[in-house]
């Protein structure tokens, strides 16, 4: 573990730091998705019922010593 700033060349913010983020992720070109009313909520309902669940995060955590 590690402190991201301690790896940055030049100080920022951590709004500057998550645009910087996105923009390796994410080409220039590539066009922004605009979710429907109905899959913002589908993919709220998956977050709650799966991803934020005991079993999702540590419960298919690999053994390891």
């Amino acid at each position: 573990m590690t402190n991201i700033r301690d790896h940055l060349d030049t100080p920022m913010t951590l709004d500057e730091f998550r645009d910087r983020l996105l923009d390796q992720m994410v080409a220039a070109n590539d066009p922004h998705i605009t979710l429907s009313p109905e899959q913002r909520k589908e993919v709220c309902r998956l977050r709650d019922e799966k991803y934020r669940s005991w079993e999702w995060i540590w419960g298919r955590t690999p053994a390891f010593s």
